[in-house]
């Protein structure tokens, strides 16, 4: 039981042949994929957790053949994941997201996490700053919601985001 019966899977459509292949399955809702630069891997954001259906709020990145295949979870914190991008040479993964479960009203920060192996960081831990388009207030949310990627500079050294401060 949960709120549906239909999952949101990434799919690959192969332009020259026509063919779609199914690229993720499972009983979990898989969203923003992200081309690793040597073209072998996406990364996406997947919420692997029992009763993903109900516990909706967490998000993890996860990284998966280009082919199919065993989908590899490269976050461990609680809480919402989104946007990943890839660094140029394909070692980094970084996303939008916070820590502050079940807090769901939480700037959100830009991450970074290894493609490999290795712990997830923040970049801006104490910033009083909402990575993303949008502004929150006592009553609503206003916001392009979601937020695009971070965009790495072509050496890999930064990291370029929207913003929203004071609000």
């Amino acid at each position: 039981s949960g709120y549906h019966d239909t999952w949101t899977h990434v799919w690959v459509l192969d332009l020259a042949t026509r063919r779609l292949r199914q690229i993720t399955f499972g009983e979990a809702d898989d969203a923003d994929p992200a081309w690793s630069p040597d073209g072998r891997f996406l990364a996406c954001v997947s919420n692997r957790r029992p009763r993903a259906d109900v516990h909706f709020e967490h998000g993890d990145i996860f990284v998966v053949p280009a082919r199919g295949g065993r989908m590899r979870r490269l976050t461990r914190t609680s809480g919402p994941k989104h946007a990943p991008a890839w660094s140029p040479d394909g070692r980094h993964i970084a996303y939008l997201g916070h820590r502050r479960f079940p807090d769901t009203v939480e700037n959100v920060h830009v991450w970074v996490v290894p493609a490999g192996r290795g712990a997830e960081r923040d970049l801006c831990p104490a910033a009083d700053l909402m990575c993303e388009d949008v502004l929150l207030s006592d009553a609503r949310e206003f916001g392009a919601g979601g937020g695009p990627p971070p965009v790495w500079s072509a050496d890999g050294r930064r990291l370029f985001f929207l913003a929203s401060r004071r609000g």
